[in-house]
């Protein structure tokens, strides 16, 4: 089974789309779009020109994953998404661009995953 996954962090919205249980990489992209230096107060908020580039990232990343006919697809966001005062409007945004739900995932999920 082929599944795709998109990473959106603070500087970089990563996809890879990969085959089986043990996630063998069929094809890898990386959008440089940064979300977090923008931030306008100490709790952060992604600013109106960097929330644009980063839907417009993750239609362009979840199109070419769809070239590849997935049988899952995820996106998924990490830190900045647990403090930022418009993400959810960011995932709602996501979510009408790619009809793909977004996911902010806790801290814990976060490091098992990056372990």
């Amino acid at each position: 089974m082929i599944s795709s996954v998109v990473d959106i962090g603070s500087n970089s919205i990563k996809l890879l789309v990969a085959r089986g249980e043990n996630a063998e990489p069929l094809f890898e992209a990386l959008s440089e779009t940064r979300l977090s230096p923008d931030a306008e107060s100490a709790r952060e908020r992604i600013s109106d020109e960097a929330f644009a580039a980063g839907v417009d990232a993750v239609r362009a990343l979840a199109e070419q994953a769809r070239a590849f006919s997935p049988a899952r697809e995820a996106v998924v966001g990490t830190s900045l998404f647990r403090t930022a005062e418009n993400a959810r409007a960011f995932a709602d945004a996501v979510f009408r661009a790619t009809g793909t739900p977004m996911r902010i995932l806790s801290g814990r999920e976060e490091a098992e995953l990056v372990a």
